[in-house]
């Protein structure tokens, strides 16, 4: 992985931006035009400290969805969006129960089936797991997964591999002071076959503090999530916020050596790396004494910089969030305020700090109690946007609709095998000498999701220099020479060269790769998968190592040192009946698996497909039988 020590850290503001910087983006809320119209009444919205929000792709479209679950009357809604940030409501035929006192939504994949699933937690009612089944279809899966009878005053959840066996775990943050809730917080294991059991208490994480939120985030780089826990009446010197370190499945409690809290009432939880030194850094909200600002240092060791950073806000705050809102290659902060302590604020992240609130002069400075919020880029324009709650009112939708200061990148990161979205990976990347950090996070902000596609703007940075992705358990790929203001997929290693995903690699993949080479040429979208090595383009080089994959030695049915793919490839050799070998070597209906030679491999393709059609019928019979068992060990021993 990119050595932190050697990034350089420092955010600059390209010069090339100049007047385009000074006049700052706006903002302008756009929900009820664009097909949102949904009422979080006030009383409900005060018993619960808020209801979630969430903007995620539920139906593999790759734009982002929307999900509210805090409306007394309407319940639990789902949205979908048509790509240009227009939506269309779903719930009606989405199979999804009302439900009331919602409280908090988390989305992810717990069934590694390749959809977002739906976590919503209620306040002191049975929290509901909803199954996605595709196009906008849900069904009730909270008895079948074990988690029936869920019924704390349930706030913030976060999904996290938090044992790295490929299936995502739960976290439930129960706000234990509520009326008629003695629940604590619950750490639910997934056990693979759709079920999951609580550890809580096995793992040391239930201590039973009234808790906001959790989030599951690497914090020490070391490739499993750490949990981060934001418990409220802190100030009072009863509670405090916990950091419990990952070790191996297992968790320590750091709170005290990291010098990760401090004495407050503490509410939403924002991670980023907002002094820009490859490190993840947390924001928490609070009372109007002051929000916390602790960043990262190795160890890790985190200091306070509320002031420093001037973010302290003075105001009773909630939903919180990093973003580059302005694409100007570092993260600002966005708070959400209530009870009349002045506006939201969205702090301008320049240097020197201290930080400039902005949120007035982009169209954020509104006097309404706001609670959570949601970031995505709704229309793919390449700025974000934002999906915020407030009391008694309806949700609001505040479309970026300036010009775009700067260029960007929308990165969609792959999961490895059996996980079809990253969730946990992170991701160092350098363009014109400036480092940036991102890491991809199921539930935090406060009981919300944004997307899970990761943005990132770069100044005046027309190409990324380079880009590495650290995925759960240590897998690791570098990129070059990535071009900005284009939305990209990031591959793992175990996927690349599959064009169509089925877990096997033959001769359609090949094809496939034959669409995309282009020597010489920037990768063209869609064909990251054949980009073996990296560099941005699909060339002879990727082709030798899709090759070699496929079969390990790679065919060279001439014996010249030149994989036949590479020769078909390159034009040296003609393939005119696309079996992947070249022509002038002749073919052996018996090497099934075209590696040049009849051996073993081509003896169990055969006993594999034994009394069926199709491969290993080499006499044309119509199944494959003893006659071309007989014809298979001939030409073995020829």
């Amino acid at each position: 992985m990119m050595r932190r020590d050697a990034l350089i850290s420092t955010p600059v503001l390209a010069a090339a931006l100049g007047a385009a910087c000074a006049a700052a983006p706006g903002y302008v809320e756009e929900a009820q035009s664009r097909g949102i119209d949904y009422l979080t009444a006030g009383l409900s919205v005060i018993n619960t400290f808020g209801v979630g929000v969430g903007l995620v792709d539920l139906d593999n479209d790759g734009d982002p969805d929307l999900v509210a679950v805090g409306s007394p009357l309407l319940g639990v809604h789902v949205w979908e969006n048509d790509g240009t940030g227009v939506f269309t409501d779903r719930t009606a035929a989405s199979g999804i129960p009302f439900l009331d006192a919602g409280s908090g939504v988390v989305a992810g994949d717990y069934d590694n089936d390749g959809d977002l699933d739906l976590y919503i937690s209620r306040w002191v009612k049975d929290d509901v797991l909803l199954r996605n089944d595709g196009a906008f279809v849900f069904a009730d899966a909270t008895a079948a997964a074990g988690l029936a009878g869920n019924n704390g005053a349930g706030a913030g959840c976060a999904f996290g591999d938090y044992d790295n066996d490929g299936w995502l775990d739960l976290f439930v943050a129960n706000r234990t002071l509520t009326l008629g809730s003695s629940v604590p917080n619950q750490l639910f294991h997934n056990l693979g076959d759709g079920t999951f059991v609580d550890m809580a208490s096995a793992l040391g994480v239930d201590d039973g503090s009234p808790s906001f939120q959790g989030t599951f985030v690497d914090i020490d780089l070391d490739t499993d999530v750490d949990l981060y826990v934001s418990n409220d009446k802190g100030s009072a010197g009863f509670w405090h916020n916990y950091l419990f370190r990952n070790d191996g499945g297992t968790f320590t409690d750091i709170t005290a050596e990291s010098n990760a809290t401090v004495p407050l009432d503490s509410m939403g939880i924002a991670v980023g790396d907002f002094d820009g030194n490859g490190l993840p850094d947390i924001y928490c909200t609070n009372v109007p004494v002051g929000n916390a600002l602790f960043l990262a240092e190795e160890g890790p060791v985190f200091s306070q910089a509320a002031a420093e950073a001037g973010v302290e806000s003075f105001a009773f705050g909630w939903g919180t969030a990093f973003l580059d809102h302005d694409l100007d290659a570092d993260l600002d902060l966005l708070v959400c305020n209530t009870l009349g302590d002045g506006p939201n604020r969205l702090y301008r992240n320049d240097s020197p700090w201290p930080c400039d609130d902005i949120a007035s002069e982009v169209g954020l400075g509104t006097e309404d109690a706001y609670y959570c919020l949601a970031i995505a880029d709704i229309d793919r324009d390449g700025d974000l946007d934002l999906l915020m709650q407030r009391l008694g009112g309806t949700l609001q939708l505040f479309v970026n609709q300036s010009p775009l200061p700067g260029h960007w990148s929308r990165l969609n990161v792959v999961g490895e095998p059996p996980q079809h979205f990253a969730v946990g990976a992170t991701i160092h990347a350098v363009a014109n000498g400036v480092a940036q950090f991102r890491q991809i996070i199921c539930g935090n902000n406060y009981k919300s999701q944004n997307e899970l596609a990761v943005h990132f703007g770069w100044g005046a940075a027309d190409v990324v220099d380079e880009l590495t992705v650290a995925w759960p358990g240590g897998s690791e790929r570098t990129f070059a020479n990535m071009p900005t203001n284009a939305e990209w997929t990031l591959w793992p290693d175990a996927r690349l060269g599959d064009a169509n995903q089925d877990g096997v690699l033959d001769l359609t993949d090949f094809q496939a790769m034959l669409d995309c080479l282009a020597p010489g040429s920037t990768l063209a979208e869609g064909c990251e998968v054949m980009d073996f090595d990296g560099d941005w383009d699909v060339d002879l080089d990727d082709v030798a190592l899709f090759a070699k994959r496929l079969s390990d030695p790679p065919a060279d049915c001439d014996g010249d040192g030149v994989p036949d793919l590479v020769e078909i490839a390159s034009g040296s050799q003609s393939d005119a009946d696309a079996d992947g070998q070249p022509d002038e070597c002749g073919t052996q209906p018996a090497d099934l698996d075209r590696d040049g030679d009849v051996d073993g491999a081509d003896l169990g393709l055969l006993l594999g497909n034994w009394g069926q059609p199709g491969v290993g019928d080499l006499d044309e019979s119509g199944s494959v039988d003893g006659a071309d068992l007989g014809l298979l060990l001939a030409a073995w021993q020829n």
